[in-house]
């Protein structure tokens, strides 16, 4: 079996060879991206920013790495409405992505609660997530907390399943998110090594999210001051 071998010298005078076969496979680094979007009406301004970004959001991407990357979309609204979930599997057909996401818009809703706990069952276990992947990442955007129907899985247990899967839960909580919502998105990110993050909006004060000419109004999230990038 052929190879390159490296020799090291060592003080003592003996040599050490250190060789790598050359039919060892390389090994390619793959990424597994999907996004949970709530599609109810509060959602219209960040979907339309979200489509219209998109395409800059993965050439940025593609210049930091030459990773393999599949994108997958989850979907959700609320019982009652047009759908309560659709998705798009993994694909690495960037202009598929983007004509699924293209067609989504924002309806429905009514209440403040929304289907959370079964968009996110749909995301983790719905989705071919390779097991080989480099990385496994999944980011939600959302503005309401879950509705919690007694026949599905609750994101306790939905975000347990993601942990032991190896897919790292980032939420993005949206203009109008609640107390209740932030509680549950801040659970979600800590238990898969995520992160919380939240939009910002025109002319926000640092540390009081919300307070801009396009903030939707909520009230602030539980921090004092955040970077805003």
């Amino acid at each position: 079996m052929g190879g390159v071998v490296t020799t090291f010298p060592r003080s003592s005078g003996a040599s050490v060879q250190i060789g790598a076969a050359a039919d060892v496979p390389t090994v390619e680094a793959t990424i597994d991206v999907a996004l949970m979007i709530d599609t109810t009406g509060s959602m219209g301004d960040e979907i339309l920013a979200l489509q219209s970004t998109w395409l800059s959001i993965v050439s940025s991407l593609k210049a930091k790495t030459e990773a393999e990357i599949r994108w997958g979309i989850v979907a959700y609204k609320d019982k009652g409405d047009l759908y309560v979930v659709k998705y798009q599997d993994f694909t690495s057909d960037t202009a598929a992505f983007q004509k699924a996401l293209s067609e989504l818009s924002a309806s429905g809703g009514g209440d403040v609660p929304e289907d959370f706990n079964k968009g996110l069952d749909v995301a983790v276990t719905a989705l071919s997530w390779r097991k080989d992947a480099g990385a496994r990442l999944l980011f939600t955007l959302a503005d309401a907390e879950p509705h919690d129907y007694v026949e599905e899985p609750t994101y306790d247990a939905t975000v347990r399943e993601a942990a032991q899967k190896g897919i790292r839960i980032h939420t993005i909580a949206a203009s109008g998110s609640s107390e209740a919502a932030e509680t549950v998105f801040r659970q979600v990110a800590q238990y898969t090594f995520g992160r919380f993050l939240f939009l910002t909006y025109a002319n926000d004060i640092p540390g009081k999210p919300g307070t801009g000419t396009g903030s939707g109004g909520e009230d602030g999230y539980s921090l004092s001051q955040y970077l805003s990038g």
